[in-house]
């Protein structure tokens, strides 16, 4: 989810390498990832989710995501966590 009636875009290419082996490129656009904190996760169907495994990505671009992260891991105890932070150098804005 990254907000009700905004969704993010992604698209692929597939490439060939010099040895012919296949090669993804993604471009990516996550919409409001800047400002996803816990306060998006408001209904019973988003925190059932929670009840699997659970990422948080792109952490590093996100003023939220040390605030999500501890929200939805709490959220999933007996649960798999994963966290992506993504380049941090971008965090020292934050």
């Amino acid at each position: 989810m990254i907000k009700p009636g905004v969704h993010g875009l992604t698209t692929a290419f597939e490439f060939l390498d010099e040895t012919r082996n296949r090669v993804n490129v993604m471009l990516h656009d996550a919409g409001d990832n800047a400002d996803f904190g816990p306060d998006r996760i408001n209904s019973n169907q988003e925190l059932t989710i929670l009840q699997k495994a659970v990422a948080v990505v792109n952490w590093a671009t996100n003023s939220k995501g040390t605030q999500l992260a501890d929200y939805v891991f709490r959220n999933s105890p007996k649960r798999l966590h994963f966290i992506d932070p993504a380049d941090i150098k971008k965090r020292k804005n934050f």
